[in-house]
């Protein structure tokens, strides 16, 4: 009889995007200094995060605390701020997503963000859109009233 090899045996399906999501994570853990590894990084997770599966594996595999870590160490680097807000914009179209963003600490860095970078309509822009993703759970809706975030934004 035929002995099965590597040739004949159906190759299981890869899951291109988690592989990529792993490796895009695993840069932005080993080199968390560098802030164009971050903006990068967070650049390629958003476009990844297009896909509604996507926006699972990237939390998942632990991608919001990777994105809310590259903001808070480059709090003065317009593009890791406006990269992250991207990110985070588009994570938060998941529930599950929305509620971590919150209670990790995600709405205080968005809302610094707007603040430290007042004329990158860019950042603007996007940090004001993960707000309003966030603002849809009750518990984020009420923690960025008390950060003072309805006032900043209302002064945008």
């Amino acid at each position: 009889g035929i002995k099965p090899t590597s040739a004949n045996k159906a190759e299981p399906p890869q899951d291109e995007a988690g592989v990529a999501i792993s490796e895009v994570l695993q840069a932005m853990r080993r080199h968390p200094s560098g802030a164009t590894v971050q903006e990068k990084g967070c650049q390629a997770l958003e476009t990844l995060s297009l896909d509604n599966s996507n926006k699972e594996k990237v939390a998942q595999k632990g991608g919001i605390l990777v994105v809310l870590a590259a903001m808070q160490l480059h709090p003065l680097d317009a593009g890791v701020q406006a990269a992250g807000c991207a990110v985070l914009q588009r994570l938060a179209m998941n529930d599950a997503n929305e509620e971590s963003i919150g209670l990790n600490g995600g709405i205080p860095l968005i809302l610094n963000a707007l603040e430290q970078h007042p004329d990158d309509l860019r950042l603007q822009e996007q940090g004001c859109w993960a707000l309003q993703n966030l603002a849809v759970h009750a518990r984020n809706k009420k923690e960025m009233v008390q950060a003072g975030g309805v006032v900043q934004i209302i002064s945008i």
